[in-house]
């Protein structure tokens, strides 16, 4: 019994992993974004998936669940 405790330690220490130093890693990166400063409502409102899917497609209808949830209903 204790043969099997000391290999298993033995075996352990000797898979147990080293630290590594990586060194120092330098990321420079300039992020252009743009502004969008008058938003119609009429884009908002298109921005819904389940309106759109509707709007594209027959099969496709909505349940309104209350006013941000909407259930998607696929006929066929």
């Amino acid at each position: 019994m204790n043969t099997k405790i000391y290999l298993s330690m033995i075996c352990i220490l000797s898979l147990s992993a080293n630290a590594t130093d990586l060194g120092t890693v330098d990321v420079s990166q300039v992020v252009q974004s743009k502004v969008i400063e008058n938003v119609n409502i009429e884009d908002v409102k298109n921005a819904d998936l389940a309106e759109m899917l509707t709007n594209s497609t027959p099969a496709i209808s909505i349940q309104r669940r209350s006013g941000i949830a909407n259930d998607i209903i696929l006929r066929g």
